[in-house]
């Protein structure tokens, strides 16, 4: 039996952060995922299956061939110990391709200059900031529409003036 004591992550596909609504054009692919597992199985025969469908659940493409080949050490009497996997990916480090990291300790991540800490943490600090990127965004984009609806009705009102300007004094003037 497959056991997940653990399956959290996340993903960033599309500009790279900080998201802009006046870059968004020109953009270029970026992605930004993360998925920590913790699991152990009872039945490693049986439960490749499983973890197959995982993986192919968050990261389909990711060789579930190589992931029985990196658990196989582990493997004792058909059964694992707890197993902490991280599988992550990230344009600028990682060049597009998905690493994994594999052993019996909790993974510790520290990318970008920041601290060290706990994968569930770092993968809870990328969600909270995606979250407040796209807010953002979404903010700026409400802003630009705004702006672009409140220059049309300037100009519509700039243009009602200038007809009605236009056909007050066009107009024949009244014989006497």
């Amino acid at each position: 039996m497959m056991s997940i004591y653990t399956c959290t992550g996340y993903k960033h596909f599309g500009a790279e952060p900080p998201l802009s609504f006046h870059n968004r054009h020109g953009e270029q692919e970026f992605r930004d995922n993360m998925l920590y597992l913790s699991v152990a199985f009872s039945d490693w025969k049986h439960d490749r299956e499983m973890l197959r469908f995982v993986l192919d659940t968050h990261f389909n493409g990711f060789s579930a061939k190589f992931m029985e080949k990196a658990i196989q050490p582990f493997v004792q009497a058909n059964q694992t110990p707890l197993l902490h996997l991280l599988i992550w990916q990230h344009s600028r480090d990682t060049h597009d391709k998905l690493k994994l990291s594999i052993g019996t300790e909790v993974p510790v991540v520290e990318r970008f200059g920041q601290e060290a800490v706990s994968a569930q943490r770092y993968i809870a600090n990328r969600r909270a900031y995606y979250a407040s990127e796209y807010a953002r965004y979404e903010a700026e984009e409400k802003e630009d529409a705004q702006r672009w609806e409140q220059r049309e009705q300037q100009l519509a009102e700039r243009r009602r003036k200038r007809e009605a300007k236009a056909g007050g004094t066009n107009s024949p003037k009244p014989a006497s």
